[in-house]
């Protein structure tokens, strides 16, 4: 159960690590597009 718990946190972290990496990338592109 508590291993569960602990894979569960891992890939939303990742998850969130991902995303937050591509907001920034998006956000550097509509930068340089203006």
């Amino acid at each position: 159960m508590m291993m569960m718990m602990m894979m569960m946190m891992m890939m939303m972290m990742m998850m969130m690590m991902m995303m937050m990496m591509i907001n920034i990338e998006g956000f550097k592109y509509h930068i340089d597009v203006q």
